[in-house]
């Protein structure tokens, strides 16, 4: 089988791809600042924003732990401690996912909570107390709230899920978000651009043909689209973005004028840097939303919670206008816009040609960026849905299609980033470019560059950089068994082809002597398969949902009718294997009944992949005695 892996695009035919409807699919946001969740409500089955207790829609993705480590809350309670509780609370993890210490390594500084890599040197974690925590595990405690409020909601247990992530998102951190879901309790049906979710969001209220712009502009990340609608057509003509660009940006902008104003010797300048960063940061946030709606207002930054504003010796107050702020933006601003250029000319278009221009994120909240982009394309920016539910709402709507419930709608999306292999010295050979539209696949053919060469290796890469080791390593293979030939003497053909599902297929054949390659990779974003299964199991052991319960009981009912199989074939096999294989295989059956009334499913799962791994041969020796029967059968009946 060649290598398989799943790229996370959400390009197909809606009803050539019709799912089992297990209960309601849940479209999440799971954003940087604020996340949601949107499903079909009864009796109407129209898709909304579903809300909590207290009629609030949006989760702050935000999560606070003890002094020992544990989860004490998610949301607005943990969102309350960011500026009181700083070293504790962790938020914008968003921009964590799937990334190293290395990854990160030019906004470090702006982070202000600790953080290490792993010992894998491939995944951040964050020191918190005692404890180290990977951004899956933060994220998996906000998509718990969000399910969480789900099923209050809707009166139901809700177990599938599809997840937006920004499109510029690369395969670790696709993978890093379903891995997050994964650990929530959830069944992620598909991980799809936001861009694509706004537009079919956009798209399904308002049916007038046309090309139009998705500007989306979150707390952390940014996205532009340009789409193709016609019909029940959403074709995708190119994207671009920057994942390291959003709301979070224009509150440093802002706290970082704020903290040069600060006198030296002021009582401010006592506070640890990490605290006076979180304090300013959280200023700056008020700050930049009150200005949406106010041309003045005042920042305002005290030494302790409970210092009076009126202590001059423990507060400051900056005056600060629009004005002012709009220049501390500009650099962000014409970043953004770059990228709109750059998404404009790889679809081959003018900004003319844009018929309308979606705001798609709660940072187009900004009147400046609402300016500044409708200025950018020459016409007024609609946001006449709401920035923030947009993409939650059409990542809903893409449920309904895929259980056959919503209308039909042909997605085509595109490569969000150009895929290829490692050459001679490091360089990259781009098979796939970036803005190719699904499905697609390429070609080309490579020689050996050394004498005497009897394996050829392949490194699969993605990325815009010329250099392997500036792109993104997706899997490494080697094709063995060539015949030492000079340098030049075998054809090796690579074929990259990416299908309707953005599943990646990558094969090698040398054409000389015909061999190919046959090996399945699955992605990789930074947790080892072991430390997935302890973070599953600690979820199952702490989870206060049923989820935990439930798990364990699917997976004791799998493990009994694993036990009544072996049982018989113990039966049918125990005068044709040696003694020593069918005592192996009674004492893992043992450790799997033991583990069936340990209430463990950690050990559960352990104890049913060892008995499956030592009955292979015995399973294979029942199966051969059958077949050998059927076929004497089928030969007496001959005769007869």
């Amino acid at each position: 089988m060649p290598i398989q892996i799943d790229l996370g695009n959400s390009s197909y035919k809606a009803k050539a791809q019709k799912i089992e409807r297990k209960g309601p699919i849940l479209g999440i946001d799971l954003g940087t600042t604020n996340s949601l969740v949107s499903a079909p409500v009864a009796p109407s089955g129209k898709v909304e924003v579903l809300a909590d207790v207290h009629g609030q829609k949006i989760i702050p993705s935000v999560v606070c732990l003890d002094s020992t480590g544990k989860i004490s809350s998610v949301g607005e309670d943990a969102k309350k401690q960011k500026g009181s509780n700083h070293s504790n609370v962790l938020f914008s993890v968003k921009r964590l996912m799937g990334r190293s210490l290395k990854d990160l390594e030019s906004e470090r500084h702006e982070i202000p909570y600790e953080l290490e890599d792993d010992e894998l040197g491939s995944q951040v974690r964050i020191r918190v107390s005692e404890r180290s925590i990977s951004p899956v595990e933060v994220s998996a405690e906000i998509l718990k709230a969000l399910k969480a409020q789900a099923v209050q909601a809707l009166g139901e247990d809700c177990n599938q899920a599809i997840i937006t992530v920004p499109a510029y998102f690369d395969d670790a951190q696709r993978s890093a978000t379903k891995a997050a879901g994964r650990l929530a309790g959830l069944n992620v049906l598909r991980v799809i651009n936001e861009p694509t979710a706004a537009a079919l969001a956009y798209g399904w209220s308002n049916e007038n043909p046309g090309t139009v712009a998705i500007f989306d502009l979150g707390g952390g990340t940014f996205d532009v689209s340009i789409l193709k609608i016609e019909s029940n057509t959403f074709e995708v003509l190119s994207t671009s973005g920057d994942t390291h660009l959003g709301g979070d940006d224009f509150d440093r902008a802002i706290s970082a004028w704020a903290e040069v104003k600060i006198p030296q010797d002021h009582a401010l300048r006592k506070l640890s840097p990490q605290q006076l960063k979180a304090k300013l940061l959280v200023e700056a946030e008020r700050v930049k939303i009150e200005l949406s709606d106010k041309t003045h207002s005042t920042f305002i930054l005290s030494v302790g919670e409970d210092e009076s504003r009126e202590d001059n010796s423990a507060s400051i107050e900056l005056p600060i206008d629009r004005d002012l702020a709009e220049k501390l933006w500009l650099a962000l601003m014409t970043r953004a816009l770059d990228c709109c250029m750059r998404a404009i000319d790889d679809a081959k278009l003018e900004s003319s040609d844009i018929q309308d221009v979606l705001l798609v994120g709660g940072s187009t909240r900004i009147p400046y960026v609402k300016a500044k982009v409708s200025e950018f394309f020459g016409k007024e920016a609609n946001d006449s849905l709401n920035p923030d539910e947009v993409v939650s709402l059409g990542a809903a709507l893409q449920g309904e299609i895929l259980s056959g419930r919503g209308e039909d709608r042909l997605l085509m999306d595109v490569v969000p980033l150009s895929l290829g292999i490692e050459t001679v010295g490091g360089a990259v050979s781009k098979l796939i470019h970036r803005n190719s539209t699904l499905p697609v696949e390429a070609r080309e053919m490579y020689t050996n560059h050394a004498p005497e060469q009897n394996a050829f290796d392949l490194h699969i890469l993605q990325g815009e950089r010329e250099l392997a080791k500036d792109n993104r390593s997706l899997a490494k293979f080697k094709l063995r068994g060539l015949t030492p030939a000079p340098a030049g003497y075998h054809r090796i053909e690579v074929l990259f082809r990416i299908d309707a599902n953005g599943i990646l297929n990558v094969r090698a054949k040398d054409l000389r002597s015909g061999k190919e390659h046959e090996i399945e990779v699955r992605p990789s974003f930074g947790i080892s398969d072991d430390e997935l299964m302890n973070m599953l199991e600690s979820a199952y052991e702490n989870a206060e949902e049923d989820m935990s319960q439930r798990q364990l009981v699917d997976l004791k009912v799998e493990a009994e009718g694993v036990v009544r199989a072996a049982t018989l074939t113990i039966e049918n096999v125990k005068e044709k294997v040696s003694y020593e294989e069918l005592a192996e295989f009674k004492a893992r059956l043992i450790d799997l009944k033991n583990a069936v009334n340990a209430n463990s499913w950690k050990q559960l799962r352990e104890a049913l992949d060892e008995i499956e791994a030592c009955g292979k041969d015995i399973a294979e020796l029942q199966m051969n005695t059958a077949i050998s029967s059927a076929l004497k059968d089928k030969d007496a009946n001959k005769v007869e």
